[in-house]
């Protein structure tokens, strides 16, 4: 994760994620604060100061982490090679607009990455979209074995088609 691109493509992502307005805060490597200490005064910047960084910077962050270890253990694998990016939610929010906000503007700027997406935010977002096409799918599978068992047992087509009929308006009304 310790590269120019890498840390880039996080930068991007964290703004992007911070301007959606159904998030209350993002976290992320690109937007935490450093504390140091400055000849007896204390000196709070940001972790990751611009967009573009050079190697000395990159060090520098990665140097600052070691010597932090808890800011690390939040937001970096234990090899750090993956990072994490802790989005909070607002207050009474849908989850699922939320969701729907975040995963094509994230999808976007994180084409190349491999991405895992968790939290219960998330996964409340996403079960209604997933419910809803496992059910038609499964409807569609058994619309089609009800009229193969009715036309194994009825032998007529008009038979089969007027217990169609009845379940569709049945449906309907």
């Amino acid at each position: 994760i310790f590269n120019t691109q890498s840390l880039a493509a996080l930068w991007d992502l964290t703004r992007v994620l911070d301007d959606i307005s159904e998030v209350d805060e993002v976290i992320s490597l690109s937007n935490t604060i450093r504390i140091d200490n400055d000849d007896g005064f204390m000196d709070v910047t940001d972790l990751q100061i611009q967009r573009l960084l050079t190697q000395s910077e990159i060090s520098e962050i990665i140097s600052y982490l070691e010597k932090n270890p808890n800011i690390g253990k939040r937001l970096l694998s234990k090899s750090t090679e993956f990072t994490s990016i802790i989005i909070k939610p607002k207050a009474g929010i849908n989850y699922a607009d939320m969701v729907n906000s975040i995963l094509p503007k994230s999808n976007s700027i994180l084409k190349n990455w491999k991405v895992h997406y968790s939290g219960i935010p998330f996964t409340t977002g996403l079960v209604p979209d997933l419910i809803q096409k496992d059910v038609g799918s499964l409807m569609r599978f058994g619309m089609v074995i009800m009229v193969i068992i009715l036309l194994a047992n009825l032998r007529n087509i008009y038979a089969v088609g007027m217990v169609l009929s009845v379940i569709l308006l049945s449906l309907l009304g």
